[in-house]
């Protein structure tokens, strides 16, 4: 009997994960896992942008009764702070575990390298319950810049858990969740995610006068399963994904859905495989004008370490996993500066065209000025001819401003161009279990320009920020 019934759990489990798979959604849309390409909270003269970021966990409902007791829930919910490798050490990640009660948001701010907040939400670290003393004080943040990541990681149904939460003596009630949820299953207080979390990020700088909006990437359906770990213990991180599967949608916006066994990491990856970007631009000196671009590969220390490179990050002469970034420039009008270089055959080539992409996190600076200032901060370059003539001279490397091009339009391409290495040597490539290819680099970002009204009387604002859209596409 019980080899019957653990044969009727499996396959109830198989058909209640048959409809699910990680997908990416529109970051109004609520999700199971919020990804915000960037944090910043550094405090210095320069540059003393800091980071205010809002979440939530109540779904949305369609007016059922069942579905709205649901919502009305509480939500576990995994809050990770990650920063780039410095000089080759790895800096631990900050994580954070918070119970959300149904009407219950947590908003914080990442300033001069720590977490700040006076919300009195349950917050639990790794040492156990954070006081509200201890938030207000500033928890300590592993780096000054970096990336979040935000996972849900269950339905609170404990009716215990839940006296605690509803109880006036927030603190002391917290500390006994955070005592007693180490001695329970996941699976005895938690049900499944079901992609109830919101959140919004805003970058602020008081001395400066300027803000900006960054959105978070949002992925549904990453696990059918509830998963609790002290934050301690780093889990779930984006390997973690559960059914090892991905719903992607297709460049003819069909649906194809894929399964990733031998790497449960590759189903994140798949849904963020990108093979390009492009955005808009500002850099003009009668504005003061700036435009940075922040790219971010979540998923690149699952590809990149000790052991060599694993595709899509196998590149077939860099054995660190690192590549270049192909950009292409325009101007208002559509003109390319380097459109010569395009007409050779074959193309010149020269040992830097780009940026090179070797960490997790780059900061690529259009102009002269940098609107965050940052170790990970690098020039956008790009190549031209330096002469119209193709059988003399060769490309060069060129940055912005050029040729009087202050604003305008940029493509970043991240597996095509002139050096771009061959697809068969694996570089910008994930296969499926079905044999599906998918092209492009598991990549997210965010780009913000700065601008400046000199002629701004008193009472109106003389800095702005501007949150570029950076529009997305995939080589599938």
């Amino acid at each position: 009997m019980k080899i019957i019934a653990r044969v009727l759990l499996s396959a109830c489990l198989l058909v209640a994960s048959a409809g699910r798979a990680v997908e990416l959604v529109a970051e109004h849309e609520a999700g199971e896992v919020l990804l915000f390409p960037h944090f910043t909270a550094r405090s210095n003269s320069a540059d003393d942008f800091m980071t205010l970021v809002t979440l939530s966990g109540r779904a949305a409902t369609d007016g059922d009764a069942t579905d709205v007791a649901a919502s009305a829930d509480p939500v576990a919910v995994r809050v990770v702070f990650r920063v780039p490798a410095v000089e080759g050490h790895q800096p631990p990640p900050l994580m954070i575990n918070l119970l959300l009660r149904s009407e219950d948001s947590w908003t914080f701010v990442a300033s001069r390298g720590a977490l700040f907040t006076a919300d009195a939400s349950c917050a639990i670290g790794p040492a156990g319950a954070i006081t509200a003393t201890m938030l207000r004080d500033g928890v300590p943040l592993p780096g000054a810049e970096g990336w979040i990541e935000v996972f849900e990681l269950g339905r609170v149904i404990s009716a215990d858990v839940i006296a605690r939460l509803n109880r006036p003596d927030r603190g002391a009630a917290c500390a006994e969740i955070a005592a007693l949820v180490p001695t329970l299953a996941a699976d005895q207080w938690l049900t499944a995610p079901d992609n109830r979390l919101r959140g919004a990020a805003h970058f602020v700088s008081v001395s400066v006068g300027t803000s900006f909006t960054a959105r978070p990437v949002v992925l549904r359906d990453f696990r059918d399963v509830p998963l609790y770990a002290s934050a301690s213990q780093d889990a779930p991180t984006l390997a973690h994904a559960r059914p090892a599967r991905a719903d992607v949608i297709l460049a003819e916006r069909s649906r194809r859905t894929s399964w990733f066994s031998a790497r449960p990491v590759d189903a994140v990856s798949a849904v963020l495989m990108t093979t390009e970007w492009e955005l808009d631009f500002e850099i003009s000196p009668g504005l003061a004008a700036g435009t940075d671009v922040v790219v971010t590969l979540p998923t690149r220390p699952w590809y990149v370490g000790s052991g060599g490179s694993h595709p899509p990050f196998q590149h077939p002469t860099r054995g660190d996993g690192s590549f270049e970034l192909n950009a292409r420039v325009f101007d208002r009008e559509g003109s390319r500066p380097d459109l010569a270089a395009s007409k050779c055959t074959p193309p010149f080539s020269v040992p830097h065209l780009g940026p090179v992409i070797d960490a997790p996190l780059v900061k690529l600076k259009l102009g002269d000025r940098s609107t965050f200032l940052s170790p990970n901060a690098r020039p956008l370059t790009y190549a031209v001819r330096d002469r119209s003539d193709c059988a003399i001279g060769g490309l060069v490397e060129q940055t912005l401003p050029a040729a009087g091009i202050h604003s305008g339009r940029v493509t970043l391409q991240f597996v095509d161009g002139p050096r771009a290495p061959l697809d068969a040597a694996g570089f910008g490539q994930l296969i499926s279990d079905e044999g599906h290819v998918f092209h492009g680099m598991p990549v997210i970002g965010t780009a913000a320009t700065a601008v400046v009204n000199f002629n701004a009387r008193p009472g109106v604002m003389a800095n702005y920020g501007l949150d570029q859209p950076i529009v997305r596409r995939a080589g599938y």
